[in-house]
């Protein structure tokens, strides 16, 4: 199940892929059976995600636990930065409670978990606010022992990147974008976490 927002979605990718997509195909090429569910939810923040992730997983559990290995994976938290009247739309502080919610829901639910950092925008001021909170949430994944991918840092000086969201609307890329978004998760080690074992995260 990957929970997140428009980037989860995949919005403005021309191929209908998204990075979820691209990630579950090379799954699928690689031999590991998998079966996914995009719940990601345009303009969401981290909190609005821990509001509804509960409701939306639980129907899409196996029935019983020899039926499969479920995992979650977590991805938001651009939206949280973006101004409204000036504020942010969450705090740090929220941002990080939200997440926390989730992890700790999810393992008590048996979920396997996996999260990945918010992704770059063509705003550098902006950016500067999507890395300290992409920072925050990799200290949290590492108390929780979470793997997580972060994005901004290469995404922001990516060069196919940058063409990709600049053709657009200067937050959501291309096709060329989102496999670059894949490109890093699987270079972090997406297909290990996917052949691991039940007793990991």
């Amino acid at each position: 199940m990957f929970f997140g927002d428009s980037h989860t979605v995949g919005v403005g990718d021309e191929e209908g892929l998204g990075w979820t997509g691209r990630l579950v195909a090379a799954a699928l090429r690689d031999g590991i059976p998998t079966t996914s569910y995009n719940l990601g939810v345009g303009g969401e923040t981290s909190a609005d995600v821990a509001a509804r992730w509960r409701a939306e997983a639980r129907p899409r559990l196996p029935r019983a636990s020899a039926e499969g290995d479920p995992r979650v994976v977590l991805a938001f938290g651009v939206n949280d930065v973006s101004l409204e009247d000036e504020d942010r739309r969450c705090t740090q502080e929220q941002s990080l409670l939200s997440l926390e919610e989730v992890l700790l829901g999810s393992q008590a639910l048996g979920l396997r978990r996996f999260v990945i950092g918010p992704a770059a925008v063509g705003d550098e001021a902006v950016n500067d606010r999507i890395a300290d909170l992409s920072y925050a949430y990799r200290m949290l994944c590492a108390r929780h022992r979470v793997p997580f991918v972060p994005l901004v840092d290469e995404l922001r000086v990516n060069e196919v990147w940058r063409n990709s969201i600049g053709s657009g609307d200067g937050a959501h890329p291309g096709a060329a974008g989102y496999a670059e978004i894949a490109r890093l998760i699987l270079a972090a080690g997406w297909l290990d976490w996917l052949r691991s074992a039940p007793s990991g995260s």
